[in-house]
């Protein structure tokens, strides 16, 4: 419970900003050119992937309400969703 209301509170913060424009891909970008293949972030609350020339930042989202996780199998990463048994 609090940790719902923890991440609501923080969407509603959040809602209207763009971190993509406020330089997540580029901080991402960076560390790509740096050697990385992959940079993984999770402050937005958006999913979303963004593959990049070398590499691929990917923003987990929000794991509470979107559901959303990533998954690296060796070779490539992946966002997915988990499912509610309701």
């Amino acid at each position: 419970m609090l940790a719902r209301w923890s991440s609501q509170t923080s969407r509603q913060y959040t809602s209207n900003r763009t971190y993509e424009s406020s330089g997540m891909v580029n901080f991402a970008a960076q560390k790509i050119k740096e050697g990385f293949d992959f940079v993984i972030m999770g402050h937005n609350h958006v999913p979303s992937v963004h593959p990049l020339e070398g590499g691929v930042y990917v923003n987990l989202g929000d794991w509470i309400f979107e559901n959303t996780y990533a998954v690296f199998d060796g070779k490539k990463l992946q966002l997915k969703k988990w499912q509610i048994d309701s």
